[in-house]
């Protein structure tokens, strides 16, 4: 006989603090906890810096949910297919997920797995997350309703009775042969941020304990950039640690320093760094809710103008030489040299490299936002093409 169970679906929500899926799913007797990579995240058989970096922060998410009695699986391919399967061998009763404010491959993506869940009678329930609205009508009420989200408890790890699952079946998909020998088909960041949990957490506190000093007056720098920043983007756009519980560490620690602010030169640089870095969580939010409410963002320009401006493709040897800093430039070259070895750089440096590629090599804004997608450890598409869009004019 079938045993009924509740599948969680991890996507940009790579932890098990703050996970309101989780949490409700462990009223449940059976649970199975599913991570896919599916068809809309792997292109042309290349593995882009946050894929590696997912497959790290996979690695400590296994752990935590180990310690919790229960177990990870990881699937390769269509989505709907391993539901497919996984029905065949259970009965799913309810799938559970945060929502996802992804790209437009994910959203199709979504669109179909909810149609599958409705076919199949299963409750699919989305939790709100990154203090994104779904389906707000009116921007002007986001505000509030964002400071009510951040404000709210942080969700407890909690300890189930669940029953663990592991389903086996020759039907499940397995990771792609060019994946395991990925050596000629990955993005080559030797210096690329690691995935690990503990590595995230250890360097926010460093951040919010000693680097923070010089955040406001050394953000802008290339030089000192990737030192005074906090460098959680990365965490944040998979859902290592949530915005939420960085904000509440960071309010936290705000309390602690300010009745020295007004005496020491170090409190008060830290006070002021800090606020400027809280607006920052704010305002990635802000550009989140941008591409949940206007998704065709992606690939049509915001002002129609700008189709004629972009009517024409991308010199192949312009674009060529843009990705590999190989211009000419030694400015701007540096930096997408630097940024390919590292898989980050600072916001003035992305937004330098953009719109050097459209105002001066006329590449099409599309291209542009494509390769430095891949590029990004932290690529978060609600902060990716509104940022390209602004920059490319």
């Amino acid at each position: 006989m079938k045993k009924n169970i509740t599948v969680v679906w991890f996507k940009r929500d790579l932890r098990v603090s703050d996970h309101a899926p989780l949490q409700h799913a462990s009223r449940k007797r059976y649970v199975l906890c599913l991570y896919v990579f599916d068809d809309c995240s792997v292109e042309a058989e290349v593995l882009t810096n946050q894929h590696l970096f997912v497959e790290e922060a996979l690695q400590s998410l296994y752990m935590a949910l180990k310690n919790l009695g229960l177990k990870l699986d990881v699937r390769y391919g269509n989505v709907v297919d391993v539901l497919e399967v996984i029905n065949e061998e259970c009965n799913i009763e309810s799938l559970l997920s945060h929502e996802e404010t992804g790209n437009l491959k994910s959203y199709e993506r979504d669109k179909k797995v909810n149609k599958w869940c409705k076919t199949n009678r299963v409750e699919w329930i989305q939790f709100p997350t990154n203090g994104v609205v779904r389906g707000l009508k009116d921007r002007n009420l986001w505000s509030k309703i964002w400071k009510e989200r951040i404000h709210a408890p942080i969700i407890p790890q909690s300890k189930s009775r669940v029953m663990p699952l592991e389903i086996v079946s020759k039907k499940f998909s397995k990771k792609p042969d060019w994946w395991k020998d990925k050596s000629d088909r990955q993005i080559k960041s030797p210096l690329r941020q690691n995935g690990y949990s503990r590595i995230g957490i250890e360097r926010f506190k460093r951040f919010l304990d000693q680097d923070c000093s010089n955040y406001r007056q050394g953000m802008s720098s290339p030089l000192v950039a990737p030192v005074v920043c906090s460098r959680m983007s990365p965490y944040l756009a998979m859902g290592v640690i949530s915005v939420k519980e960085i904000y509440q560490m960071t309010q936290e620690y705000l309390l602690t320093i300010k009745p020295i602010k007004s005496k020491t030169e170090p409190g008060v640089n830290k006070w002021k760094s800090l606020n400027s870095f809280v607006r920052r969580l704010h305002w990635r939010c802000h550009f989140i809710q941008k591409l949940e409410m206007e998704p065709s963002i992606e690939n049509s320009a915001i002002h129609p103008s700008f189709n004629k401006v972009y009517a024409n493709p991308s010199k192949q040897s312009f674009l060529q030489a843009w990705k590999s800093g190989m211009t000419g430039y030694p400015f701007l070259d540096a930096c997408m040299r630097y940024l390919i070895r590292h898989g980050w750089i600072n916001f003035r440096m992305r937004a330098m490299l953009t719109s050097f590629s459209s105002y001066t090599l006329f590449n099409h804004w599309t291209d542009t936002a494509a390769w430095l997608g891949k590029i990004f450890t932290d690529y978060e598409p609600g902060i990716h093409y509104p940022q390209i869009q602004m920059q490319s004019g």
